[in-house]
């Protein structure tokens, strides 16, 4: 990472208080937003997840990314339909600390205007009283704003 030290200093203090945090990256595409995010991930002693969404819909990424929590955990897959029932499975498998990464959350935006909503539901109700921090990142400026 070049000339990146000081937003990696401000990512990885953060991501690294005792209450959780929920923080929004965005910028222009190749501008270096998964490098600085992955690589403060890898700075924490916490568990984290990082999981690529793609334009399939709510429902797929949910299930994959659910799956992507299952590996972490050397777990099953659990059966899920959407966000909140995947948090739901994290939020109760994991003790302690952890970071969740969604990159490119845009994509899942565009394809379901009710994700805002649903993402409510899960840093309001669902992440409520649990360690889990979410950092979501995003190249449509506009949305992510």
């Amino acid at each position: 990472m070049i000339n990146r030290e000081t937003e990696l200093e401000w990512l990885t203090s953060h991501l690294s208080r005792a209450e959780r945090q929920l923080l929004v990256v965005y910028g222009r595409r190749r501008v270096g937003k998964t490098t600085l995010v992955t690589t403060a991930l890898d700075a924490l002693e916490d568990r984290s997840v990082y999981y690529l969404c793609d334009e399939r819909g709510a429902t797929h990424n949910a299930r994959r990314f659910a799956a992507q929590c299952a590996a972490a955990l050397d777990d099953i897959t659990p059966d899920v339909d959407g966000f909140v029932e995947a948090f739901q499975y994290l939020t109760a498998r994991v003790d302690g600390p952890c970071v969740v990464a969604l990159d490119e959350f845009s994509y899942l935006v565009d394809e379901d205007d009710t994700i805002p909503s649903v993402f409510q539901t899960v840093v309001d109700d669902v992440l409520a009283g649990t360690d889990v921090s979410l950092v979501l990142l995003g190249s449509s400026i506009s949305m992510m704003e």
